[in-house]
């Protein structure tokens, strides 16, 4: 994907990298909140209007993130999934500089207790991912970068272990302003991450899919496979596993939405990674997924990593 210059006030966060620890503190105070309502297991399930559970812990970490951000960056519009008034994105031109924000990413999981869920902050532009953050509460791994920084992983769970950080419980409220203290952590703990490299027709791929719940095109993909490693996750765990090298290819072929991906989208790219469209006729376009639609839902999509010699007969205009 050739990448367009970020406006101005999208310039300057893809190239502070305080504007990464601001982030980072942002979403860990949500991801502190997610944890105080998941370990004490009254979650307040209500059903939205397309049936999907919303819980307490969805509402908390969307009021954290959205008062965060607008702290921070009063100036950029945000999208997120629990904002049920959408007139500030259909209002929204596509080369508009906006956040989009999954508060709790796997709510289903998040009931189920299976510790899949995440904390998701990406920001778009031009339809383009250009920056995001993702924490996964349970485990306290963080994954973030964007345009320019590079991706990186970082366990905040050990880093606090290690003393690498004060006391988060008794200072999140200054983390979400002052990013001092996550300053220190990136800068001693967090590693670089890249995709893997690989051929289509390698054996043994790393594949993110599972045959016995697999749709006849997933099935299709499947087939064209040597001899595939397949393995499950939830949320954008997925295509966090691919960012870094820990799977090959992750093929999305059930609905999901711009907010679902956008974070997650914006560290694969940085780790060299492609999220690449299918058509109306399930065919890959050489085209990134894009943000800033007249409709929030994503098409299919194949994440990969560096894979060369890709089936022709997957391709469009093979």
């Amino acid at each position: 994907m050739t990448l367009t210059t970020p406006a101005p006030v999208c310039l300057s966060f893809v190239q502070n990298d305080a504007s990464y620890y601001r982030l980072i503190a942002i979403a860990h105070q949500a991801s502190q909140a997610i944890l105080a309502i998941y370990d004490c297991g009254d979650y307040g399930v209500q059903l939205k209007d397309d049936a999907s559970p919303l819980t307490d812990a969805d509402k908390a970490a969307h009021e954290l993130i959205v008062a965060g951000l607008q702290k921070n960056w009063p100036s950029i519009p945000i999208v997120s999934e629990e904002d049920q008034d959408r007139t500030a994105y259909e209002s929204l031109k596509r080369e508009e500089c906006h956040w989009l924000v999954d508060p709790l990413d796997g709510t289903k999981e998040f009931i189920q207790k299976n510790g899949q869920f995440t904390v998701n902050i990406g920001l778009c532009q031009n339809g383009q991912p250009i920056a995001g953050v993702v924490i996964v509460p349970v485990t306290g791994h963080c994954y973030f970068g964007g345009t320019v920084y590079g991706a990186y992983r970082l366990n905040l769970n050990e880093a606090m272990k290690r003393n690498a950080v004060i006391n988060m419980e008794a200072t999140s409220a200054k983390l979400a302003t002052e990013h001092i203290e996550v300053e220190h952590i990136v800068a001693n703990f967090a590693e670089r991450v890249h995709v893997a490299s690989a051929k289509w027709s390698d054996r043994g791929l790393t594949v993110m899919a599972s045959r016995s719940h697999g749709s006849v095109l997933t099935n299709a993909i499947l087939a064209t496979f040597h001899e595939p490693n397949l393995v499950k996750s939830g949320s954008s765990l997925k295509i966090l596993q691919v960012a870094a090298g820990q799977v090959h290819v992750y093929p999305r072929l059930v609905p999901c939405c711009e907010w679902d991906t956008c974070a997650a989208h914006a560290v694969l790219l940085a780790a060299g990674g492609h999220m690449y469209q299918l058509n109306s006729n399930q065919k890959m376009l050489r085209k990134e997924l894009e943000y800033g639609k007249p409709d929030l839902l994503n098409p299919f999509f194949i994440c990969m990593g560096e894979i060369s010699d890709i089936p022709e007969h997957l391709l469009e205009n093979h």
